[in-house]
């Protein structure tokens, strides 16, 4: 879980817009995402519904997370078993402990939940999300 900057505007954009479910478009990916192979990236899109910023610890780390994002991605070793798609969460946080990262947000994460990391296909939120 590497800590990856992110881009303030996007991060303004998506809180503009109450961190409900927002698509990205490849351009405006954040790093953490960015990375994933575009023949696996299925979509990545703001998640949640949080108003205001909360604390919370991480590695006995006080953070204030702002907001978070969904990843999308195929999986083809799921296949077999029925759940082509894996769900990865980031955390953005305001960056106020990470000296070597130049940035006011970073990302953190992959978080895999195992409720909701491995699934048949991409949730009924992906295809309603407005483009960013």
């Amino acid at each position: 879980m590497r800590p990856l900057p992110i881009n303030s505007d996007l991060v303004y954009q998506l809180s503009e817009a109450r961190w409900q479910p927002r698509s990205l478009k490849d351009r405006d990916l954040p790093l953490c995402i960015y990375r994933i192979p575009p023949r696996l990236r299925l979509c990545a899109m703001a998640s949640g519904d949080l108003i205001q910023p909360v604390e919370m610890y991480l590695e006995n780390v006080k953070v204030i997370v702002v907001g978070g994002l969904d990843s999308y991605r195929y999986a083809p070793d799921g296949e077999e078993r029925g759940y082509p798609v894996d769900k990865d969460h980031f955390l953005i946080i305001q960056n106020s402990v990470i000296r070597r990262i130049d940035s006011l947000y970073v990302t953190i994460g992959p978080f895999k939940r195992d409720e909701d990391h491995h699934l048949p296909d991409l949730p009924p939120e992906v295809y309603q999300a407005k483009l960013l």
